[in-house]
């Protein structure tokens, strides 16, 4: 497959200074809320493990280099090409960066275009972004099961069973109940795709991103203090995956912010106490914007030199 003429997009020092001006306003705010909320609640933000941002940054590589083997098992699954690491990456920090943008559309439609650099369509990008998204959904739904039921094992269970038991029978239905003759075009193909094994796959992918997210808010709860205990890991993958779907529920708040913070807080509130839930999502979404803001100046720059 060869790639066409590459298509020009401009990505010169004005972007890169708007996006650092957007992260710079995202962490302004949420030091603002921060400060706010200890003068308020009278007490005082302290990092007692200054150490633990070594595994943070571990989480969040790991879980950036899970998201671009995701892009690449999507794309592959709808287009049998699979795209150069570096690429993926880049695709993937467009999507971190337009999340900031309202509309929440932006990341897809860029990185379709960025896409069609290697020949695949906009369409193909599109289905592919489509099954990501599913995955992610999915996944996150699984997670938040386990982490909202892990005092009641048996109903944590049966959501895990059931889960398993829809994916399994999923493909077996389309092939023997002779469901796949019926549709035509874009629903044929799209029902083979989430049916697959290859789609579970993505599933699993993006389980494993949760599960790292929340060991990053994990991890600062442990820094700031925070009782360590089952429960609160629980807690954490349950929380992390709620606060992203809920933020981005919300078309036209960039990032989410406020919506993401609110939900993180009460998750964690009956756990660790309001004090330490303001603080834990306030640094949560500091951390969160540091990352994005570092992945999207690094973006620009790889798409400059093509």
């Amino acid at each position: 497959m060869t790639a066409p003429e590459k298509e020009g997009v401009s990505w010169g020092g004005e972007t890169r200074w708007r996006l650092v001006i957007l992260g710079a306003v995202v962490l302004g705010l949420a030091v603002a809320g921060l400060k706010m909320a200890e003068l308020w609640g009278g007490f005082h933000l302290e990092i007692l493990y200054p150490w633990i941002l070594i595994p943070i940054l571990v989480a969040h590589a790991g879980a950036l280099w899970i998201s671009r083997i995701l892009w690449q098992n999507s794309l592959l699954l709808v287009t049998s090409w699979r795209l150069e690491n570096r690429q993926a990456f880049v695709q993937v920090g467009m999507l971190l960066v337009a999340k900031y943008v309202p509309g929440k559309v932006w990341g897809l439609l860029s990185r379709g275009l960025h896409a069609r650099q290697f020949g695949i369509s906009t369409t193909q990008a599109t289905t592919a972004s489509v099954l990501e998204q599913m995955a992610f959904l999915l996944s996150s739904l699984l997670a938040i099961v386990l982490g909202l039921f892990h005092d009641r094992p048996s109903w944590a269970g049966m959501g895990v069973f059931g889960a398993v038991v829809m994916m399994v029978s999923c493909p077996l239905a389309v092939r023997y109940l002779g469901l796949t003759p019926r549709l035509r075009g874009a629903w044929r193909e799209g029902l083979c795709h989430l049916c697959s094994s290859a789609f579970l796959g993505l599933c699993l992918l993006s389980l494993g991103i949760w599960i790292l997210a929340s060991a990053v808010l994990f991890c600062v709860l442990f820094g700031i203090g925070a009782d360590i205990s089952t429960s609160l890991a629980l807690t954490t993958l349950a929380a992390v995956p709620a606060a992203m779907l809920s933020g981005l529920f919300f078309f036209f708040v960039p990032g989410g912010i406020g919506i993401r913070e609110g939900v993180l807080v009460f998750f964690l509130q009956p756990v660790v106490g309001l004090q330490a839930a303001i603080m834990a999502s306030m640094l949560f979404r500091i951390l969160d914007t540091v990352r994005d803001v570092a992945i999207g100046l690094w973006t620009m720059n790889q798409l400059r030199q093509g």
